[in-house]
């Protein structure tokens, strides 16, 4: 009986991972929750945190350093001038994070957004592309 106990709360705590729920971080949820709070979801990390964690990008790791967890929360620079330069203020700052990270390698699935001076609008679009293309989140 103690055997059987032992054996079933071993098979538990390796197989709990397994099933646990992963946030949803699709571009419905994300955007939903970025309306509502104006700031990511707790799941997300920035690099450097990241990094300074354990995850190696080269890797693919992160889902292994930090299980749920998705990359979020630094700034994406729009170099090509591909989203609107002034949408949030004369000096719009962009921010971008992962969208539907199951694990290995990021995708390049993103989602970006700005906050106006006040922080009361934000703005927000995703690519499906790694940036080549953007469309407006409503």
């Amino acid at each position: 009986m103690m055997k059987a106990l032992l054996f079933s709360t071993i098979l538990i705590s390796l197989l709990s991972p397994l099933f646990a729920e992963k946030p949803d971080s699709s571009f419905q949820s994300v955007s939903e929750y970025l309306k509502i709070h104006k700031t990511l979801p707790d799941f997300y990390i920035t690099k450097k945190e990241a990094k300074s964690k354990g995850w190696i990008p080269s890797r693919g790791n992160l889902h292994k350093v930090l299980p749920g967890m998705s990359i979020g929360g630094d700034r994406f620079g729009n170099r090509e001038k591909k989203l609107p330069v002034h949408q949030c203020g004369k000096s719009t700052k962009w921010i971008e994070a992962d969208i539907d990270y199951q694990g290995g390698r990021r995708g390049g699935r993103r989602i970006v957004y700005c906050l106006d001076r006040t922080k009361k609008e934000i703005h927000i679009f995703k690519t499906e592309d790694h940036y080549k293309t953007f469309q407006e989140v409503r």
